[in-house]
């Protein structure tokens, strides 16, 4: 009797669990099945889009792509992504293994993401970017891309005057190709850190930290003003120790020169490329770009402007105003850091020469002057590659197989060597110059 009435008791009880742990079961695959859906949706847009993407491109070229995807952790992952432009197009070819982009979860990429207008993070990751865009990243249009990050790399090292995978290869690093990563976090009230990180091949690492000062955050964040953007700091680290090391030695051997006196030749080549561009470093800002030469440690550039700059601060043409600005500082290693500091390279027409001479030289060069007084013009004259010596003391110009040309007066010839001397606003530069480079002789001839 006991018995059915306990019986009784629970029974109805027991009907309500399982009634509840059914509606719960029900719940969970309710919810699943919108999970999965949702993510089906996702994956399905995401296609769509890249196929309008390559419809569109279709007249500047091919666009090819393995996958396209979301995750539920809130990545959208691009696999297998590459675009080969017709002849006639002026876009670079592009070959990337992957893309990556994190957003905060999966729910912002279903477009629930509340009244902010900027999320609180947000990444991007490029891995195995290879072709025109990847030149673009690491050098830019104007400058010879570079593995280093600093464009000089090439100079003085024999006829290499790019790095191909092949000079890779022969310096035990892998084939040309750039990992990007770069992730920007919001830090109320008024403040948001960047970091860019390129690693170039396995051989060099660019990481860029950046302090942004957005006074009208909260304003921007709900959409109700344009974003104040100001630039507080700038941290620059360039880790190419192990790969300048090896560059060295490799480049001493195609040079067939030590690798001391490579280095010595780079560095003279470097003095008379940045000349050239019109600015000549000062000593301590060469002395340390010598250390980083020789592998001595990370080079770091530090901005820390008086105040925060504003986007359009930058906007100077004159990059000794730009320095001056910014309050650029660098250092090698774990050493203090000094001011980097630039004079101009003033050029002017030597002594006697019109406006009608057609080279302009470098002001204060040797032997480029016709004599004092003298109303008589300059102008460049051809002789045979084998007559240097007898223009020893005199005004040269000389021209390298490598497209490299020397203005100044030739101090001796060794057996296999020319010495050819300059002046520069930064002080006085001897270059060697091995005569199995050279391709062109030419000397000042004066005319009345």
């Amino acid at each position: 009797m006991a018995r059915k009435l306990f019986s009784r008791r629970l029974g109805p009880r027991r009907g309500v669990l399982r009634t509840l742990l059914t509606w719960g079961r029900n719940l969970l695959l309710l919810a699943a099945v919108v999970v999965v859906g949702a993510k089906f949706y996702v994956d399905y847009r995401l296609g769509n889009n890249m196929d309008q993407w390559k419809n569109r491109s279709a007249p500047l070229g091919t666009m090819t792509y393995q996958d396209i995807y979301a995750t539920f952790g809130g990545d959208i992952v691009l696999e297998g992504f590459s675009f080969l432009p017709d002849r006639a197009a002026p876009i670079p070819p592009l070959v990337v293994e992957k893309a990556i982009l994190h957003t905060p979860g999966f729910l912002f990429i279903l477009g629930f993401r509340g009244d902010d207008n900027i999320p609180e993070s947000l990444g991007a990751s490029v891995v195995g970017l290879r072709g025109g865009l990847s030149d673009l990243a690491v050098g830019g249009d104007s400058i010879e891309p570079s593995v280093s990050g600093i464009p000089f790399e090439t100079l003085a090292c024999g006829n290499v005057n790019r790095f191909q995978d092949i000079d890779m290869d022969a310096m035990g690093f892998g084939p040309l190709s750039v990992n990007l990563s770069a992730r920007y976090r919001v830090d109320p009230p008024d403040r948001i850190d960047v970091q860019i990180i390129q690693e170039n091949a396995d051989a060099a690492t660019l990481t860029s930290d950046i302090d942004l000062a957005v006074p009208n955050l909260a304003d921007a964040n709900r959409g109700r003003a344009a974003p104040d953007v100001r630039i507080k700091a700038i941290t620059v680290a360039i880790n190419a120790s192990e790969f300048n090391k090896r560059r060295n030695q490799y480049c001493a051997e195609s040079s067939e020169t030590s690798v001391q006196q490579f280095l010595n030749n780079h560095m003279d080549e470097v003095l008379l490329a940045m000349a050239e561009s019109g600015y000549v470093p000062g000593p301590s800002t060469m002395s340390q770009y010598q250390q980083f030469a020789e592998g001595d440690g990370t080079w770091t550039f530090q901005v820390r402007p008086d105040r925060p700059l504003q986007l359009t601060d930058l906007m100077v043409n004159d990059p000794l105003e730009l320095v001056r600005l910014v309050n650029l500082n660098s250092s090698i290693g774990s050493r203090i850091p000094s001011p980097v500091t630039l004079t101009r390279a003033v050029r002017a027409r030597a002594e006697g020469e019109d406006d009608s001479s057609d080279v302009p030289v470098v002001e204060g060069e040797f032997g480029l002057t016709a004599n004092q007084g003298s109303s008589k013009r300059i102008r460049w004259v051809e002789v045979p590659v084998s007559s240097l010596g007898s223009y020893v003391g005199g005004g040269v110009r000389l021209g390298t197989r490598f497209g490299k040309q020397y203005t100044g007066r030739l101090i001796r010839i060794d057996a296999d060597t020319a010495y050819v001397e300059t002046r520069l606003p930064g002080g006085d530069a001897t270059v060697p110059i091995p005569l199995s480079q050279l391709v062109e002789v030419r000397v000042p001839e004066f005319e009345d």
